[in-house]
């Protein structure tokens, strides 16, 4: 409606710039009174133009990261869950043939060897006539034991006693204290190691160095030993504290006899 009032207004006064002036002044009045009713329109639809939308701005999301410190830790509890398993296997797979077996690895890395499989090689104990296996492992899982038998003699070092004259007598160390501290979750994760291998005994040196003791003699010595272990002097409290474990512990020379099941 308001389009054409305009326009309306436009001819009305048009008319009368022709019937007032002479014609070339009509004219020009008449070009000037469409040049304002063209910029009147112009402002019009301008200001009729939709407002742009305003943008809002979103706030990234933070995704946590995790700490490389603890993605190590947890995959350390992995492989030693994944190597306990796998010993029991070949534990269980030894004892089918040889009740009273125990063994112990003979490669660097077995946890690499459970997860890749191939070729590996342990010591075996109480195991007839056989002195090693060798462990074919392919990518289902499936393992195969070939025996070996070794004819070699292996000799046997003596063992210098250990000269303990002229030696002042130390402190006694607090025993329940040294257990419930370090001592005790070393000893407990050995003991679990060596129990799937199927070993049942332990000898821990004075120095704190742990040998596997079978058929009446010490072994090669494992991979940890006891921190800060107790001396000779405190192995009568360390056996009433390891008694409440239900771990069984003798003295035999420089050395503590452990056992359990």
């Amino acid at each position: 409606m308001k389009k054409v009032k305009y326009v309306n207004a436009l001819i009305v006064s048009s008319l009368l710039s022709l019937a007032v002036f002479n014609n070339r002044t009509g004219q020009y009045i008449i070009i000037g009174l469409v040049a304002l009713w063209a910029m009147a329109n112009l402002i019009s639809f301008l200001f009729s133009l939709p407002k742009p939308l305003k943008v809002k701005k979103v706030k990234a999301i933070e995704v946590p990261q995790t700490k490389a410190g603890n993605e190590t830790e947890q995959l350390a509890v992995y492989e030693k869950a994944i190597l306990l398993h796998f010993n029991c296997r070949i534990t269980d797979t030894l004892k089918t043939t040889y009740p009273g077996v125990s063994w112990q690895w003979q490669i660097k890395d077995p946890v690499q060897f459970a997860l890749k499989g191939g070729i590996g090689r342990i010591k075996l104990f109480n195991a007839g006539d056989y002195s090693y296996s060798e462990i074919k492992l392919d990518q289902f899982g499936r393992m195969e034991f070939s025996m070996i038998k070794v004819a070699a003699l292996e000799e046997k070092a003596a063992e210098a006693p250990e000269d303990t004259a002229g030696k002042p007598d130390e402190a006694k160390t607090d025993v329940a204290g040294w257990f419930e501290g370090v001592g005790g979750d070393v000893l407990n994760e050995l003991i679990t190691e060596f129990n799937t291998q199927g070993h049942t005994k332990l000898l821990v040196a004075e120095s704190g160095d742990v040998f596997l003791y079978l058929d009446g003699k010490k072994t090669q010595p494992a991979k940890k030993k006891l921190p800060d272990f107790p001396g000779k002097e405190s192995w009568n409290e360390l056996i009433k504290v390891l008694k409440a474990e239900e771990l069984k512990a003798t003295p035999k020379e420089n050395q503590l006899l452990i056992s359990w099941n």
